[in-house]
Parts: structure tokens; sequence; C-alpha cells
């Protein structure tokens, strides 16, 4: 799989942001096959601009959504900060993310046994942050936790790429321990992805337990 980084988005400079949040957005809604690759882009509606994609082709899910994350946030304002945190088994990126949540948590796929994120999350102040949870698929372990809202999604649907968004405003996008994680602080996109799983949610036969 060809590589990539935060900066790989500078490739992108001729696809409108607008078409750039209508692929992300048909990525995570998985209609597109994987890896992307130049007649999945023209069947997904995107054959206006593949010739100007050639850095997506080959990237699976979740390579393909930090380029296009990075590729948006570097056309935000100045104060959008994109960075790479430290991948591996040993990688407390969300941890320490989710540390310092004031008002609410977002977690996508995450590994319901990381007991390092359980005790982060056990220790926020309640209900002063909302911590929803979306397992990873409907066989996953639900968290030891109560006060948090868990959703389960149906049997048939896939795995979903991991994320973590705190206070709707920074967010670590990736696979911690398959690869690099995108670390982004953008308000606006935080908000865009968080409102777009939202509506997936409602919309994919997602069960809810409600917080305690």
């Amino acid at each position: 799989m060809p590589s990539y980084t935060p900066t790989a988005g500078a490739a992108l400079t001729r696809v409108p942001t607008a078409t750039l949040e209508a692929l992300l957005r048909s990525i995570y809604r998985q209609r597109l096959p994987m890896p992307l690759s130049r007649s999945t882009l023209i069947a997904g509606g995107f054959g206006n601009v593949e010739g100007d994609l050639g850095s997506l082709q080959g990237l699976d899910a979740r390579a393909a959504q930090a380029v296009i994350v990075a590729a948006i946030a570097e056309r935000r304002a100045a104060a959008t900060h994109v960075s790479l945190a430290r991948s591996g088994d040993d990688s407390r990126a969300h941890v320490e993310l989710v540390r310092g949540a004031r008002h609410d948590v977002f977690l996508v796929g995450q590994d319901a046994r990381d007991a390092a994120l359980l005790n982060t999350l056990d220790a926020l102040p309640r209900p002063e942050v909302f911590v929803t949870w979306i397992a990873a698929d409907a066989t996953a372990p639900r968290p030891a936790l109560t006060r948090l809202d868990v959703w389960t999604p149906p049997p048939d649907a896939p795995a979903r790429t991991g994320c973590v968004i705190v206070d709707t405003a920074r967010f670590l996008l990736g696979e911690l321990r398959a690869g690099p994680v995108v670390l982004i602080e953008d308000r606006a996109l935080a908000q865009a992805i968080t409102a777009e799983w939202r509506t997936h949610l409602a919309d994919a036969g997602y069960t809810l337990s409600p917080a305690a």
C-alpha cells in the first residue's frame, strides 16, 4: 500500500473542498469499494475529478481518509493544526486526548479491553463530559463502564475505521495499533465528522444502550 503523511493532501490541490468532503463522506459510509481505483472513483460519481485523485488510488479506507482529512484541514484557517501521532501498542495518543476532554468524547471502534482508555473515561467528570462509544462491529465487547452511550452496529455491518473526537474540536483518525494516526485540531471539521457519524447511526440500524 502506498505510504502517506499528513502533508500528502498537497497532491489534491486541484480538487474542490466540497468534492473532497463528498468523497470522505462516501468512504465513511462505505459506498466505494476499497482500495480506491480509477474505476471505483468513476463509478462512485467522481469521474470529473478522478484524474486529480491519483494520490488516493491504491489506498485502503484508513489511509484514504487520513489523506483527505489532512487535505481539508490544510485549507482551513491558521488555527488548524495537523500532526502525526505515534502508533503501535504503546501509543497513548488517544488516552492523552480523552484526558483533556471538557464537554464530550466521541469514540469509534476503540478496544473495550484498553484499560488505560477505560480508566481515563471513568475518571472524567459526569455529567459535564458526555461520552458516546460506537463499537467496531456487532461482536465487539462492550466497555465495562456505566455513564456512557454505547451504539452497537447490526450483524452485517462491516468494521469501521477508528477515530476519537474530543469536545467536537480535536480528533484522532486512524487505527492506533495498525499504522499512523493523524491528529487534527479543527472544530469545523470535527463537527462535520461527528454529525456525519450521528446521521449514519440513525440510518444504519445501530442499537443504542443509553448511559446508566
